[in-house]
């Protein structure tokens, strides 16, 4: 497909059409992201689509810690975005998306 120009009336129509299909899986907070962001762009390729697609598969973040508990035990307490290598504190930032890229989180080694 390559990066190939799409036309933005053809990509809100398709949106907006899977926004209403009953049938469709639906993620509201990601999709009106792109449709926010498809009417803002002057020209949206196919590489734009493909970014936007992998940001919202669930990713795992690399997990390290910095320091010991009082019994000597390592504290793993930082994961950082698989996408832009942002660092948070595993028991205060509990994002299911990145503030910084809006990577997908998943979660499930942070709980």
């Amino acid at each position: 497909m390559g990066n190939e120009l799409i036309k933005k009336e053809d990509v809100l129509n398709l949106l907006y059409g899977f926004k209403d299909d009953d049938e469709a899986p639906k993620n509201y907070g990601t999709l009106l992201d792109i449709i926010r962001f498809v009417r803002v762009m002057p020209g949206i390729t196919t590489e734009h689509i493909h970014e936007l697609e992998s940001r919202d598969t669930a990713k795992k973040p690399s997990i390290e810690g910095d320091g010991y508990a009082p019994d000597g035990t390592f504290i793993w307490d930082i994961w950082i975005c698989p996408n832009c290598n942002e660092h948070y504190e595993i028991d205060y930032d509990e994002y299911d998306f990145c503030p910084k890229c809006g990577q997908r989180i998943d979660k499930s080694e942070l709980e």
